[in-house]
């Protein structure tokens, strides 16, 4: 989910770009809160935290879990995120958007894959618990944490497709401490980004690290601009990629240490050096000289106008899925 190894890549940076942040209990009388306007306000990314809350509450997910121990695990996290003096508020996705259809049929099939290994593996065991690293989240899970977070005075948003531009607007609109996510594209879209795998909640304690995409940009030696271009030619929700191996093995054979990072610190030098002013914004002309790299002569069928003008055209629609304003 979001910019193939981009959150990998900037958790490595040496010095470190992240700003370590540590929130703890007010030094109110016990059972006494900050006031709900002084406590620092954080977004959260509903669905990246459902499978994080499901799978630290000690649930079997091949059972379908135990919504009572679901329930107390979510209770305890906002009630300690609250004495922390932190306000969560949750955005989660709606509907799948048609450019996503094939992305969540992907997915859907591949959760479908791992239940059906599963309960094979459950039949040849007779029954006993399988041994298995696979995880698919249970239906069901997402409208019982908010019943959970409703009932406990949380604010929760739906959005009507993609959440990622309600999450902007929400951060925008509470001047929020950034997003608790694991999805890199908020980097992309000008939105702080607490990664969740580098966030720790313990007796009140509220400790993550905020990635601010300005630094992220800067560490690449890019314009915070261009960072919605890196994400299309590494490869993300919307330009899977698989379709972009070969531009990658230009870039890093497949042999390579971390290459992940290794290719988007190549993409990043290659932008960096596209257009005559570093800081201005691309245009068609150069948009399509990007395209005429990320994709071989044959996948452009020879450089057939009309393939051509379509793979254009998607670069540029992928690129306005990172605009905070939800058309």
């Amino acid at each position: 989910m979001g910019v193939w190894g981009l959150l990998s890549t900037i958790t490595m940076c040496s010095p470190p770009i992240g700003q370590r942040m540590s929130f703890e209990p007010s030094r109110l009388p016990e059972k006494l809160l900050l006031p709900k306007e002084d406590r620092t306000v954080l977004i959260v990314d509903g669905h990246a935290w459902a499978y994080h809350i499901f799978q630290r509450s000690g649930n079997c997910w091949w059972t379908g879990g135990d919504l009572r121990s679901l329930d107390a695990a979510a209770t305890k996290w906002v009630t300690e995120l609250r004495a922390a003096g932190v306000e969560p508020r949750f955005v989660f996705d709606g509907m799948v958007p048609a450019m996503k259809a094939a992305t969540a049929l992907k997915r859907g099939q591949e959760n479908a894959r791992k239940i059906e290994g599963v309960l094979k593996e459950i039949r040849l065991r007779q029954g006993q618990a399988p041994d298995t690293s696979e995880f698919a989240l249970p239906v069901g899970t997402i409208p019982g944490l908010c019943e959970v977070l409703l009932r406990e005075g949380v604010a929760c948003v739906r959005a009507r497709y993609e959440a990622d531009c309600d999450v902007a607007a929400e951060c925008a609109l509470h001047s929020a401490l950034g997003v608790l996510s694991n999805d890199s594209d908020f980097l992309c879209m000008s939105v702080p980004m607490l990664p969740l795998s580098e966030m720790t909640l313990d007796a009140g304690v509220f400790r993550a690290v905020v990635y601010a995409p300005e630094e992220v940009a800067k560490a690449l030696g890019l314009p915070k601009e261009r960072l919605p271009h890196l994400a299309c030619m590494v490869g993300n929700d919307h330009i899977n990629r698989d379709r972009l191996a070969n531009f990658h093995e230009t870039l890093a054979p497949l042999s390579s240490n971390k290459r992940s990072s290794v290719v988007i610190r190549a993409v990043a030098k290659l932008l960096a050096s596209t257009g005559a002013d570093p800081d201005a914004e691309l245009g068609e002309e150069e948009d399509r000289e990007l395209v005429r790299q990320m994709y071989s002569e044959e996948d452009r069928h020879g450089g057939d106008a009309e393939v051509e003008d379509a793979l254009v055209t998607e670069f540029r629609e992928a690129r306005t899925h990172y605009s905070t304003e939800d058309g």
